[in-house]
């Protein structure tokens, strides 16, 4: 469980081109600007008491060694017109504001919300300010949010590269979980020279929390829980690059609300000849202390939890490697597999055999996600009985509650 990752409370995109506009309700992000110097900037806020519960209740009890970090991901639906470097900027938001309800569509437009010119509606006349470490910057039209200084994050950006944004926003929640600035959230904007420049535009689109796609906005924890607990001898280790990985653990489906310890299973793939009174493809080894995992969306290929260095490391004990896997930070009603990198001899080798499962929405309560129960047979069961012809006569019915969900079973047959 060294990967968490929570999604916004709310999100915005503030238009300078329509100044009183609020779109707190649409699908899409945009950072956006056409030549008439009309930039679009970012809003995004994380709800403080579910940031303090990841810190306090799933990092600092099972943290090893280093410490955390947190990244800002949101995945790109478009790109066009981009400049050959594009420079954006993330800052913590300086002044309390609200989602509202509108949509860039709307005729007449929503104001009862964020916008360019004011951080709730027009009505209130709360305008974006400056304050004591509190800055703002734009060009013909004030306004466009304003931010704490002191801890800007910044992520480029171009034609050739990927267009999500996945940016170290560390330094920014530490802020934030401590209490030292307020938290509002990140305000995601383009540099001024660009933002300014009449001679650049850009479009990009984000998929926001209201998406209906498996891509809202994250903010995704990473920290090192590895636990490296072995006794047993150093040749369970495995050093040859030809073997092969399997979970010992994995039912093929999970529910969303479910914590599981993956357990992970190794083997050489063309084991030394021996001797032995068992077969050698059963003889059980460890991964190295350099291994790694990540998850894969098995119908989009997409990667959804990368390797990371201190993250997704593997644990090991003297049964087998493992990791720990919170359920609730993947899409559900997906299929995912999962891969295993390991550092042997001075290379990297990643497995390419598929270890897929499904995750699906939590149906029951907590804690009582797979529980069989076979309900009673009733009274009326009549065991089967052989006839001369090899056909059975007798009856049998009853209930099967397996996952939620009742089976009803019949067994019937005539008598010859």
């Amino acid at each position: 469980m060294a990967v968490y990752q929570i999604f916004p409370k709310k999100d915005a995109t503030l238009y300078s081109e329509y100044p009183q506009l609020n779109s707190g309700l649409d699908e899409i992000l945009e950072l956006t600007k056409t030549s008439t110097s009309d930039p679009a900037r970012i809003l995004i806020s994380f709800d403080q008491q579910q940031l303090q519960d990841v810190i306090n209740n799933k990092i600092n009890p099972t943290i090893t060694s280093g410490s955390w970090s947190a990244y800002l991901r949101l995945f790109a639906s478009e790109a066009e017109s981009l400049p050959t470097d594009l420079t954006l900027l993330i800052d913590p938001i300086g002044q309390s504001w609200d989602q509202g309800t509108g949509r860039l569509a709307n005729s007449p437009s929503t104001e009862n919300g964020a916008c360019w010119l004011t951080r709730t509606d027009p009505d209130a006349v709360l305008f974006w300010a400056t304050s004591s470490g509190v800055t703002m910057s734009f060009s013909s039209s004030e306004g466009g949010g304003s931010w704490y200084t002191g801890s800007t994050t910044t992520q480029s950006i171009s034609e050739y590269t990927n267009k999500d944004i996945w940016s170290n926003v560390t330094s920014q929640t530490i802020r934030h979980y401590s209490e030292s600035i307020s938290n509002y959230g990140y305000i995601i904007r383009v540099t001024s020279s660009i933002e300014n420049d009449l001679n650049y535009e850009y479009k990009l689109s984000y998929f926001s929390r209201d998406t209906n796609t498996i891509y809202p906005p994250s903010l995704v924890f990473y920290w090192n829980d590895q636990v490296w607990n072995i006794t047993s001898s150093a040749d369970r280790i495995v050093t040859n690059q030809e073997f092969a990985v399997t979970l010992g653990n994995n039912k093929g489906i999970f529910q969303s609300n479910e914590r599981i310890q993956m357990r992970v299973y190794a083997r050489d793939t063309f084991p030394a000849r021996s001797f032995v009174t068992s077969s050698l493809y059963a003889y059980n080894k460890l991964l190295p202390y350099n291994s790694w995992y990540q998850i894969v969306d098995v119908d989009t290929n997409d990667i959804i939890i990368p390797f990371d260095s201190r993250g997704t490391r593997i644990s090991a004990d003297d049964t087998s490697n493992y990791f720990n896997l919170d359920m609730d930070i993947l899409e559900p009603e997906r299929f995912y597999t999962i891969q295993v990198r390991v550092y042997l001899n001075g290379n990297y080798y990643t497995t390419s055999n598929l270890l897929q499962f499904k995750v699906v929405q939590n149906s029951g309560p907590e804690g009582d996600t797979f529980s069989p129960l076979i309900l009673p047979t009733p009274a009326s069961y009549v065991p089967p009985t052989p006839t001369p012809s090899g056909s059975y006569t007798g009856s049998y019915s009853g209930s099967l509650y397996v996952q939620n969900n009742f089976f009803e079973y019949c067994y019937i047959s005539d008598t010859p």
